[in-house]
């Protein structure tokens, strides 16, 4: 046995260690590999009460013993270390705090009077907090000269479990419509994931980058041109997964600077989609009441029965399947959807749904697209449904087809100009078209905003704006406007 110093890359190591020789092959000891090594037992050998392994299984290029100086200087690319997986994304926050019980109560109020009348009400909401869970409830309160009146709009008690993301409500709430649905409100009972509850946790799919280094260095990462990560990595082969990068297409740049100041740059594309959902990651609902009819207008009035379910999953980093169902005394709907994820052109969505109600059963196909990045934008989507197609908790009958599309551009010197259109082929009304524009841009510390619309078909109506707005300080700002409405 011998005392080495030994010099990896040119770096020394912190302290000397042990070297034999056996013959005439060089040993080193079995640690020096790191403790993800995998080693076969032929390759260990016993000396002195201590496990060393052949040079030859360190995979290095080359060595240089000088026996005279006790030194041995090794050659090693970042292959003869251990892998190494470092997330970017920030911990976990700190455990909640115990709850303490509370009541609060929101208002708001307004008054107006006049020569012909005086009129005025208030928005209440009052609730209150325990370690059991939240109550709330809300009300829409009138009064004029011909008679005063309260209604209520909501209540419901919640109980939230954020370590598991789960979210239970019983009493009033809303429906989560899939895409080819919309949301209804319902008494009753939910129960699903409210990945609100751990807002630092990312449910979509992020690009990770992996490079190597022959040495302990510095990695700092690089999206859009600034800088928002920055990490020690040992030497070897390394990845560096959830980047804190925007959704939509974008680059990043990886610079790894070694502790002799060696640089070296990895750059990758990357497109985020926050319509998909990580692989293996689940999403799910259950709903069960009455629907709702006559909101804001009565305290109580619910109607038809239902039960409804939704479920989505991860499969890979560029796929997320779901489906959902939603039965009813009179009506039914059922229906699968699709998220797909393409980095060179974007994300797609399709879905398709059956619906029946009183004997006849019609159906809707929906495709959609997009591609967004920091500068440049757009998208749209299609979608056709047959004659006797309803969505859930609705009356009125779908639109035959519907066509959508927007487009948008944005640079800090020219400003962000976004434009949109609309047709729907209606089966019980006139069809229409929306079109419309819009156009915002900083002048030092002026807001400009420009914005038009114009409807065709339904009612041909043109409506139009331009303000100035300006911060003065101290919670105060100014605006100033025109408004175009048909003359």
């Amino acid at each position: 046995l011998s005392l080495v110093q030994i010099i990896l890359n040119g770096q020394a190591l912190d302290a000397p260690v042990f070297v034999a020789t056996y013959d005439e092959a060089l040993y080193l000891p079995s640690n020096i590999l790191g403790p993800g090594r995998a080693l076969t037992p032929s390759e260990i050998r016993r000396i002195q009460g201590q496990d060393f392994v052949p040079f030859a299984a360190l995979g290095a290029d080359r060595f240089d013993y000088d026996k005279a100086h006790d030194t041995l200087r090794i050659e090693c690319s970042a292959g003869c270390f251990d892998a190494t997986a470092i997330s970017a994304q920030p911990p976990r926050a700190a455990p909640l705090s115990p709850v303490a019980p509370g009541v609060f109560l929101n208002y708001d109020l307004y008054g107006q009077t006049g020569d012909l009348s005086t009129y005025g009400g208030a928005l209440l909401e009052a609730g209150m907090f325990t370690d059991a869970g939240t109550g709330l409830s809300r009300f829409a309160c009138t009064s004029s000269d011909e008679e005063s009146d309260c209604i209520r709009l909501d209540s419901s008690w919640t109980i939230d479990t954020p370590s598991a993301a789960r979210r239970l409500t019983i009493g009033d709430s809303i429906t989560r419509a899939a895409l080819w649905g919309t949301p209804v409100r319902f008494g009753g009972i939910s129960l699903g994931t409210d990945f609100s509850l751990i807002p630092e946790r990312i449910t979509f799919p992020t690009p990770s980058i992996s490079s190597e280094a022959a040495l302990p260095g510095l990695v700092d990462v690089i999206i859009n041109d600034a800088q928002r990560f920055s990490t020690e990595v040992p030497a070897g082969p390394f990845t560096l997964s959830d980047l804190p990068v925007v959704t939509g297409a974008g680059s990043t740049q990886l610079v790894v600077t070694d502790v002799l100041g060696r640089e070296t740059l990895v750059s990758a594309d990357y497109y985020v989609a926050p319509q998909l959902l990580r692989p293996g990651l689940q999403e799910w609902s259950l709903e069960a009441g009455f629907l709702r009819e006559d909101y804001g207008l009565r305290s109580n009035h619910y109607e038809d029965g239902f039960v409804a379910g939704s479920y989505a999953q991860g499969v890979t980093n560029e796929i997320t399947l779901g489906a959902r169902s939603e039965l009813g005394a009179s009506q039914q709907s059922a229906g699968i959807l699709g998220a797909f994820l393409n980095p060179a052109f974007g994300v797609f969505q399709t879905s398709a749904a059956l619906s029946h109600q009183d004997g006849t059963t019609g159906g809707l196909l929906d495709l959609s697209h997009e591609w967004r990045s920091s500068t440049f934008s757009l998208g749209g989507g299609l979608a056709y449904a047959t004659d006797n197609f309803r969505q859930f908790g609705r009356e009125r009958v779908s639109p035959r087809l519907t066509a959508r599309t927007f487009a948008s551009y944005a640079d800090e010197n020219i400003g962000a100009l976004s434009f949109n259109w609309t047709h729907r082929d209606e089966r019980d009304m006139a069809d229409f078209s929306t079109l419309g524009i819009r156009y915002t841009r900083s002048i030092g510390a002026v807001s400009l905003n420009l914005s038009a619309i114009q409807i065709m078909g339904l009612s041909d109506t043109t409506v139009a704006s331009i303000s100035l707005s300006m911060p003065l300080g101290g919670g105060a700002s100014s605006s100033a406007g025109v408004d175009y409405r048909d003359n």
